[in-house]
């Protein structure tokens, strides 16, 4: 993971685990060994590294990155609800407190209208996202957006 230094422009909110989880993912969690290695991190050093972005809209919730981070929460939920308690930043803690712990998150709502929101999530390919809204995002909020976790 990579360190993180909010931006200026940037609105960064936070969500608990628990609403994270719930939210839609942009595409399947393809690659198991990234997720195991990301929720080792976790276990370890807590969240690290840059924001998830995602939209609410009177639609729909989903995440638009971060998709493996999201998976690597949903394994250590699991872990949380089948053993009452998981390791968390180093630390044991019960499964309601995990539920709990805040993520953050960019709403890309702050960025987009309505219109936009629906074609960002609309692109089946990742590079025509990533060529389209590169266009709409300021600068430093698509470096971010586009950096590899």
């Amino acid at each position: 993971m990579s360190d993180f230094e909010p931006l200026d422009s940037l609105e960064i909110e936070s969500l608990p685990i628990e609403k994270v989880l719930q939210l839609e993912p942009l595409h399947e969690a393809w690659d198991e060994e990234k997720t195991q290695s990301l929720a080792k991190s976790m276990m370890e050093k807590g969240w690290e590294g840059r924001p998830l972005f995602y939209a609410s809209t009177p639609y729909f919730e989903r995440l638009g990155s971060g998709t493996h981070r999201q998976s690597a929460l949903q394994l250590l939920f699991d872990i949380a609800y089948e053993n009452d308690e998981v390791l968390w930043n180093g630390k044991m803690i019960d499964e309601g407190d995990f539920e709990d712990i805040q993520i953050p998150m960019v709403d890309l709502r702050e960025y987009l209208d309505d219109e936009d929101i629906e074609e960002f999530f609309d692109f089946a390919d990742e590079d025509d996202r990533m060529a389209w809204v590169s266009d709409l995002l300021p600068d430093d909020v698509f470096r971010l957006y586009t950096i590899e976790q």
